[in-house]
């Protein structure tokens, strides 16, 4: 079972974009999982990687879904193997400061919450986890936990 601190871990690694990485990797001819060093070591250095803690370089990306790009919903998850399990974590609303982030999470997402159809966020999520239930990777694990940052309602 994850810890909390593993937890939150999971979820700082899902606001990274390591997409670079993974996609330099896969075009590199290797097929995923890729450990975090691994992904890290394939794309420019980041900031936001020297609060990591050395345990989780360790950890592979098994599997994830980005539609975070300009005019896309802004949902962002990653599935994480920790080596005791699997850690599905989602990113949730990102700076109010870049204008796509204010479309896509804080108006397309946080404040159509308020409707009562599904955001957009909220159909890549479900998407997301019809791609997990039905890979090839998910029976080899008993243990799966969620996490990430919301205002709840995602």
């Amino acid at each position: 079972m994850a810890t909390g601190e593993e937890l939150r871990d999971a979820t700082d690694i899902a606001y990274l974009d390591l997409r670079v990485g993974f996609e330099n990797l896969g075009n590199g001819g290797k097929n995923p999982p890729f450990t975090i060093k691994a992904i890290l070591d394939a794309m420019p250095p980041m900031e936001k990687t020297e609060n990591l803690p050395s345990y989780v370089l360790d950890w592979e990306i098994v599997d994830y879904r980005n539609d975070n790009e300009p005019h896309q919903s802004g949902f962002y998850g990653s599935v994480i193997d920790t080596g005791n399990g699997l850690i599905v974590s989602f990113r949730g609303s990102e700076s109010i400061t870049d204008i796509n982030h204010v479309k896509s999470d804080w108006v397309g997402a946080d404040l159509a919450l308020l409707s009562t159809t599904l955001t957009k966020q909220q159909e890549q999520a479900g998407a997301f986890l019809k791609q997990i239930a039905t890979s090839d990777y998910i029976d080899k694990y008993d243990n799966v936990a969620f996490t990430g940052h919301s205002l709840g309602g995602n």
